[in-house]
C-alpha cells in the first residue's frame, strides 16, 4: 500500500441486510473510507441468489478495490461474513504478494458471522429435527 493511505473498509450485511445497518458503526472508524460490498441476496426479491454467487459477486468488487492501490479491511456482518470470508480466500498479503500485487486484504472483522472455508456449511446439521 502507497505510504499514508489508509485501507479501504469494505461493508458486507447480512442476507437481505443493507449497507445502512451500518450507520451508527461508521462514525467510529475515525474517518476510515467505507465502500459497500454488496452481493445478491442483499436483494431480497433475487430469489434465485446462492452463496457460491454471492461469494463470486464480492469477490469481484473485493479484486476491483484492490485495484486501487488500496488495502481493504472486511466489515461483515452474519450471513455476510461467511460470503466475505470466501471472497476474500488468497487476498491476503502474502499470496498478493507473491503474485506481484502491492495491496491486499489486511483485516477481517466480523460481527455475528462465522468464518468459513469452501466446504463448510452454515446449514442444520443432519441429526437436526427440522421443526
Amino acid at each position: 500500500m502507497p505510504p499514508n493511505r489508509s485501507p479501504l473498509v469494505v461493508i458486507v450485511p447480512g442476507a437481505c441486510g443493507r449497507v445502512s445497518g451500518f450507520d451508527k458503526i461508521i462514525p467510529h472508524l475515525n474517518g476510515l473510507e467505507t465502500v459497500p460490498g454488496v452481493y445478491p441476496s442483499c436483494n431480497p426479491s433475487n430469489l434465485n441468489a446462492t452463496c457460491l454467487g454471492d461469494t463470486s459477486e464480492l469477490r469481484r468488487t473485493l479484486l476491483y478495490l484492490l485495484g486501487y492501490e488500496r488495502d481493504l479491511v472486511i466489515l461483515a456482518h452474519s450471513y455476510g461474513a461467511a460470503v466475505a470470508s470466501g471472497a476474500a480466500k488468497r487476498l491476503d498479503k502474502t499470496s498478493r504478494l507473491a503474485e506481484g500485487h502491492s495491496t491486499s486484504v489486511i483485516g477481517l472483522i466480523f460481527i455475528a458471522g462465522n468464518l468459513c472455508s469452501i466446504s463448510d456449511t452454515l446449514s442444520l446439521a443432519p441429526f437436526s429435527a427440522a421443526s
